[in-house]
């Protein structure tokens, strides 16, 4: 039998994409309801990277619910 040392070459890339860049149509700094309706990631939980732009009227965690 021939055994093999483990492959300990694996490299991970971690791409971290703006949620702006994704999300908001009208480059205002903001991400609203329709925009968000508009990519399916409504409705919008305070663990989603897109929250932080946007206005949690209630601060219950969730937007465009």
């Amino acid at each position: 039998m021939v055994f093999y040392p483990p492959n300990t070459d694996v490299s991970v890339k971690v791409v971290q994409l703006d949620p702006l860049a994704l999300y908001d149509e009208n480059e205002n700094g903001k991400i609203s309801c329709a925009e968000a309706r508009l990519h399916g990631i409504a409705p919008v939980l305070r663990a989603h990277a897109a929250y932080k732009f946007m206005n949690d009227a209630n601060d219950d965690g969730v937007v465009c619910n």
